[in-house]
C-alpha cells in the first residue's frame, strides 16, 4: 500500500466523525450571531406625540359612584388581582385612603363570589371589585365600608 492511499484513508476515517461536530459548531455560531444581533437592535423610542397617544389609548377602568375605605379598626385591606385570598396582592388600602368601586365581570358594581376568606371578623366568599392601578382588582367585601 502506498503512502498516498494511507493518508487518504486516514483522512476519510476522521471526516465522518468530525462532520457532525463541525455542523454543530457552525450552527452554534449562527445562533450566537442571531441572538447578538437581536439584543443589539435598538428599541424604538416614542416621540412626544406617540407617547401621549399611547397614554390616551390605555384601557380605563369603569368605576362606580361609591368610594370605599377600610372598616374602622382595620390596619389595611389587601387589594388582590382576582377574587381570591391566594391571588397576587397588588397593594394595601390603608386607613385614611379610599378606593372607588369598579364594574365587575357581571357588568355592574355588585360584589362577586370568589375564594373563601376569613378577615375583618367575617368569613365570606364575596369580594368587591375596585379600581386599583388602572385595572379592576378586588378587596374582601366585609373589610371596606362607604367613605361618605
Amino acid at each position: 500500500m502506498s503512502n498516498a492511499n494511507a493518508t487518504h484513508r486516514a483522512t476519510s476515517d476522521r471526516t465522518p466523525r468530525l462532520r457532525p461536530v463541525l455542523f454543530a459548531l457552525a450552527g452554534l455560531a449562527i445562533l450566537v450571531a442571531v441572538v447578538a444581533a437581536v439584543l443589539a437592535w435598538p428599541s424604538p423610542q416614542p416621540s412626544a406625540g406617540t407617547a401621549s397617544l399611547a397614554a390616551a389609548q390605555l384601557p380605563t377602568v369603569r368605576t362606580c359612584a361609591v368610594v370605599l375605605r377600610p372598616e374602622p379598626g382595620v390596619g389595611g385591606v389587601r387589594v388582590h388581582r382576582s377574587p381570591s385570598a391566594s391571588s397576587y396582592a397588588d397593594g394595601v388600602l390603608y386607613p385614611g385612603h379610599t378606593v372607588r368601586e369598579a364594574w365587575g365581570p357581571a357588568g355592574n358594581c355588585w360584589p362577586v363570589a370568589g375564594g373563601q376568606y376569613t378577615a375583618c371578623g367575617q368569613s365570606s366568599r364575596f369580594w368587591q371589585p375596585v379600581a386599583w392601578g388602572g385595572r379592576t382588582d378586588y378587596v374582601a367585601l366585609f373589610c371596606v365600608i362607604p367613605a361618605g
